[in-house]
Protein backbone atom coordinates (compact mmCIF):
# COMPACT_ATOMS: atom_id res chain seq x y z
CA UNK A 1 0.00 0.00 0.00
CA UNK A 2 1.31 3.69 -0.91
CA UNK A 3 0.51 6.07 0.83
CA UNK A 4 -0.07 9.76 -1.24
CA UNK A 5 0.27 12.93 -0.08
CA UNK A 6 -2.08 15.95 -0.07
CA UNK A 7 0.11 18.23 -2.03
CA UNK A 8 0.84 15.62 -4.99
CA UNK A 9 -0.56 16.98 -8.21
CA UNK A 10 -2.52 14.91 -10.40
CA UNK A 11 -2.01 15.06 -13.81
CA UNK A 12 -4.59 14.59 -16.77
CA UNK A 13 -3.95 12.05 -18.87
CA UNK A 14 -6.14 11.29 -22.24
CA UNK A 15 -7.28 8.08 -23.58
CA UNK A 16 -4.75 7.15 -26.22
CA UNK A 17 -2.57 10.40 -25.44
CA UNK A 18 1.06 9.32 -25.96
CA UNK A 19 2.92 12.51 -24.58
CA UNK A 20 5.14 12.48 -21.66
CA UNK A 21 3.50 13.47 -18.57
CA UNK A 22 5.76 14.96 -15.54
CA UNK A 23 4.49 15.75 -12.31
CA UNK A 24 5.94 19.01 -10.98
CA UNK A 25 4.90 21.84 -9.31
CA UNK A 26 3.06 23.09 -12.29
CA UNK A 27 1.67 19.98 -14.71
CA UNK A 28 2.29 19.84 -17.50
CA UNK A 29 2.27 17.80 -20.92
CA UNK A 30 5.48 17.76 -23.45
CA UNK A 31 5.54 16.33 -26.63
CA UNK A 32 6.77 16.81 -30.24
CA UNK A 33 4.88 18.94 -32.78
CA UNK A 34 7.23 17.96 -36.21
CA UNK A 35 8.45 14.86 -37.33
CA UNK A 36 11.94 15.75 -37.14
CA UNK A 37 11.50 15.68 -33.31
CA UNK A 38 14.29 17.70 -33.10
CA UNK A 39 13.06 20.85 -34.23
CA UNK A 40 9.98 21.74 -32.56
CA UNK A 41 8.13 20.96 -29.73
CA UNK A 42 5.62 21.57 -27.36
CA UNK A 43 4.48 22.22 -23.63
CA UNK A 44 0.76 22.53 -22.21
CA UNK A 45 0.82 23.52 -18.84
CA UNK A 46 -2.35 22.90 -16.95
CA UNK A 47 -2.85 25.33 -14.35
CA UNK A 48 -1.83 28.09 -16.95
CA UNK A 49 -3.51 27.06 -19.99
CA UNK A 50 -0.83 27.67 -21.86
CA UNK A 51 0.33 26.26 -24.86
CA UNK A 52 4.00 27.01 -25.76
CA UNK A 53 6.11 25.93 -28.97
CA UNK A 54 9.74 25.49 -29.29
CA UNK A 55 12.16 25.33 -31.13
CA UNK A 56 12.86 26.50 -34.61
CA UNK A 57 11.68 24.75 -37.50
CA UNK A 58 8.83 23.75 -39.69
CA UNK A 59 5.53 22.47 -37.79
CA UNK A 60 3.82 19.88 -38.82
CA UNK A 61 0.67 19.92 -40.89
CA UNK A 62 -2.52 18.61 -39.40
CA UNK A 63 -5.86 17.48 -40.92
CA UNK A 64 -9.36 17.81 -39.79
CA UNK A 65 -9.34 14.12 -39.55
CA UNK A 66 -5.27 14.33 -37.84
CA UNK A 67 -5.81 17.15 -35.69
CA UNK A 68 -2.39 18.43 -33.69
CA UNK A 69 -1.14 16.54 -30.61
CA UNK A 70 -2.34 19.51 -28.42
CA UNK A 71 -5.58 19.35 -30.31
CA UNK A 72 -7.42 16.94 -26.97
CA UNK A 73 -6.80 20.49 -24.79
CA UNK A 74 -8.01 23.33 -27.36
CA UNK A 75 -11.03 24.19 -25.36
CA UNK A 76 -9.30 24.48 -22.15
CA UNK A 77 -5.83 26.78 -24.23
CA UNK A 78 -6.31 30.12 -23.34
CA UNK A 79 -3.07 31.32 -24.71
CA UNK A 80 -0.95 30.45 -26.72
CA UNK A 81 3.06 31.31 -27.53
CA UNK A 82 5.40 30.60 -30.41
CA UNK A 83 9.15 30.07 -30.40
CA UNK A 84 10.99 30.44 -33.48
CA UNK A 85 9.19 28.10 -35.91
CA UNK A 86 9.31 28.99 -39.96
CA UNK A 87 5.89 27.83 -40.52
CA UNK A 88 2.59 27.05 -38.76
CA UNK A 89 0.99 24.02 -39.57
CA UNK A 90 -2.28 23.86 -41.52
CA UNK A 91 -5.06 22.82 -38.75
CA UNK A 92 -2.35 23.66 -36.16
CA UNK A 93 -4.59 25.76 -33.18
CA UNK A 94 -8.07 24.75 -35.13
CA UNK A 95 -10.97 25.09 -32.22
CA UNK A 96 -8.89 26.40 -29.68
CA UNK A 97 -12.08 28.04 -28.39
CA UNK A 98 -10.32 30.18 -25.88
CA UNK A 99 -7.64 32.21 -27.06
CA UNK A 100 -8.06 35.86 -28.10
CA UNK A 101 -4.69 36.87 -28.72
CA UNK A 102 -1.74 35.20 -30.69
CA UNK A 103 1.51 36.26 -31.30
CA UNK A 104 3.08 35.36 -34.53
CA UNK A 105 6.71 35.77 -34.39
CA UNK A 106 9.00 37.27 -37.43
CA UNK A 107 10.57 33.74 -37.87
CA UNK A 108 6.92 33.01 -39.51
CA UNK A 109 6.96 32.62 -43.10
CA UNK A 110 3.98 31.14 -43.72
CA UNK A 111 0.59 29.84 -42.01
CA UNK A 112 -1.24 26.68 -43.11
CA UNK A 113 -5.17 26.15 -43.81
CA UNK A 114 -7.36 26.09 -41.18
CA UNK A 115 -4.59 26.82 -38.52
CA UNK A 116 -6.62 29.56 -36.58
CA UNK A 117 -10.13 28.58 -38.02
CA UNK A 118 -13.09 28.41 -35.35
CA UNK A 119 -11.07 30.27 -32.73
CA UNK A 120 -14.03 31.90 -31.45
CA UNK A 121 -13.06 34.08 -28.67
CA UNK A 122 -9.99 35.33 -31.36
CA UNK A 123 -9.93 38.96 -31.57
CA UNK A 124 -6.16 39.99 -31.88
CA UNK A 125 -3.47 38.31 -34.42
CA UNK A 126 -0.08 40.24 -34.51
CA UNK A 127 2.79 39.75 -36.36
CA UNK A 128 5.95 41.95 -35.86
CA UNK A 129 8.00 40.55 -38.68
CA UNK A 130 9.20 42.42 -41.61
CA UNK A 131 9.11 39.19 -44.25
CA UNK A 132 6.22 38.93 -46.54
CA UNK A 133 4.00 36.43 -44.45
CA UNK A 134 2.19 33.82 -47.11
CA UNK A 135 -1.17 32.39 -46.04
CA UNK A 136 -1.53 29.26 -47.89
CA UNK A 137 -5.44 29.46 -47.67
CA UNK A 138 -7.49 31.82 -47.29
CA UNK A 139 -9.57 30.11 -44.52
CA UNK A 140 -6.72 30.08 -42.04
CA UNK A 141 -8.90 32.61 -40.09
CA UNK A 142 -12.64 30.90 -41.05
CA UNK A 143 -15.67 31.90 -38.73
CA UNK A 144 -13.66 34.16 -36.16
CA UNK A 145 -16.90 37.39 -36.43
CA UNK A 146 -14.48 40.04 -34.73
CA UNK A 147 -10.70 39.74 -35.91
CA UNK A 148 -8.06 42.46 -36.23
CA UNK A 149 -4.84 41.34 -37.86
CA UNK A 150 -1.91 43.53 -36.67
CA UNK A 151 0.57 43.66 -39.59
CA UNK A 152 3.70 46.49 -39.65
CA UNK A 153 3.53 48.71 -42.77
CA UNK A 154 6.55 50.27 -44.16
CA UNK A 155 6.20 53.69 -45.48
CA UNK A 156 8.85 54.86 -48.38
CA UNK A 157 8.41 59.16 -49.68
Amino acid sequence: ETAVSSKTTEIEVSIGYEGTNFCSKTPMTHDNCNSDKSKCSYIYNHQTQKLTIEGNGEMDDYTIDNLSPWSVKRTLIKEITLGSVTTIGSYAFYECKQVTTIEIPNTVQSIGSHAFSKIESLETVKYNGTNNLCLTNVKTFENITALTIQIPIEYSN
